[in-house]
């Protein structure tokens, strides 16, 4: 199976937020993992699940449907997509993870005026499928998740 990619084509992982589908660009994957129990911080955001201990390094994790105001389905076919940022690595759990997909630059839109808080880069048309395309480093910008101040804060 070939996975050679048109020229300006965007690799994304795509996944399922209840009935919803986002992507992510699949350069900011670094793995996903079947869906864990994290364990709890105290005081932390309701929609941080907690941390888990992947191979060694403790990633926070978030309830990305609680993040972006959504309810979970909370079905078996949970995962936790594990993103690289500048600043350090976040799992996101999401419903279920679709497929790495190729979408040419043609078929993004920019989000609609006054509708994306920011993270949403755009929108992708795939067929009859509509795709938000999350920019997961602003997503979590100003979070505290990733800067050494905030895992202090959120340890203590």
């Amino acid at each position: 199976m070939s996975t050679v990619v048109a020229a300006g084509a965007r690799q994304v992982v795509v996944f399922a937020l209840g009935r919803e589908e986002l992507a992510v660009p699949i350069s900011r994957v670094r793995e996903i993992i079947r869906d864990a129990a994290p364990r709890p911080l105290p005081e932390a955001p309701p929609w941080v699940d907690g941390v888990i201990d992947l191979r060694g390094q403790v990633v926070p994790v978030v309830d990305l449907a609680a993040r972006l105001g959504q309810t979970a389905e909370g079905s078996d076919g949970r995962r936790i997509v594990i993103v690289e940022l500048g600043d350090g690595t976040v799992g996101m759990t999401v419903d279920g993870v679709r497929e790495v997909l190729p979408v040419p630059a043609d078929a993004i839109d920019p989000p609609p005026p006054g509708v994306a808080a920011g993270y949403v880069e755009g929108i992708a048309k795939v067929g009859d499928r509509l795709i938000v395309l999350i920019e997961v480093e602003t997503l979590f910008a100003g979070d505290g998740l990733l800067s050494p101040a905030g895992a202090a804060t959120a340890a203590a």
